[in-house]
């Protein structure tokens, strides 16, 4: 049974969280190689053949990079969607301009991991080279910079910063403020009633 090794629910619950980890550590080290060979200039963008619009133009790029080291194999091939110049100044535009939690994102490695078809989008588009026809390198290029290029009038200074993660003391000391605030503004209404 279970105590034998067996497939009891807990350790199908203990081969799920591993399963994930493992997944979760895998597409952690792609973004990072995809951050890597932007700023190398390793990669290269290719319309597909594969999947196009009812126009006949590309729908989906295949990009190709170096999986970095460790990784079993020299490269990576993904397909993504292909955005146009218009569409990915547009998403950039948006998410710039919106809460804190949502501007992370734009972070390049936070991106390379959860938008891999923005983040292609903005090194083709923003100008971060990539290998050429003639297999000769590019000059490779930073995609935050690339984003500020893009959408020049919006504030990248966030990016400039790193991310801070409140202590638990700080988040204490936060809502302890918010309570007291909370408290003289109850008072001052009354005082005024």
């Amino acid at each position: 049974g279970a105590a034998a090794g067996g497939g009891g629910g807990e350790a199908s619950f203990w081969r799920s969280v591993f399963a994930n980890a493992v997944s979760s550590a895998y597409e952690v080290s792609r973004a990072e190689a995809r951050v890597t060979s932007v700023l190398a200039g390793k990669f290269s963008v290719v319309a597909s053949t594969s999947v196009q619009r009812l126009d006949g133009t590309a729908a989906a790029i295949d990009v190709t990079y170096p999986k970095g080291p460790g990784l079993r194999g020299s490269f990576v091939d993904e397909a993504v969607d292909d955005l146009t110049f218009d569409q990915t100044v547009a998403i950039l535009t948006e998410i710039v301009n919106s809460d804190d939690a949502s501007r992370e994102m734009l972070r390049a490695a936070s991106m390379a991991l959860v938008s891999p078809r923005v983040f292609w989008a903005v090194a083709r588009h923003g100008g971060c080279g990539g290998t050429r026809a003639d297999g000769s390198g590019g000059d490779g290029g930073d995609v935050e910079e690339a984003m500020a290029a893009l959408v020049p009038g919006a504030d990248w200074r966030f990016l400039k910063t790193r991310t801070r993660k409140l202590s638990e003391k700080a988040i204490a000391n936060q809502d302890q403020e918010r309570m007291e605030q909370e408290e003289a503004e109850v008072e001052a209404a009354a005082e005024a009633a």
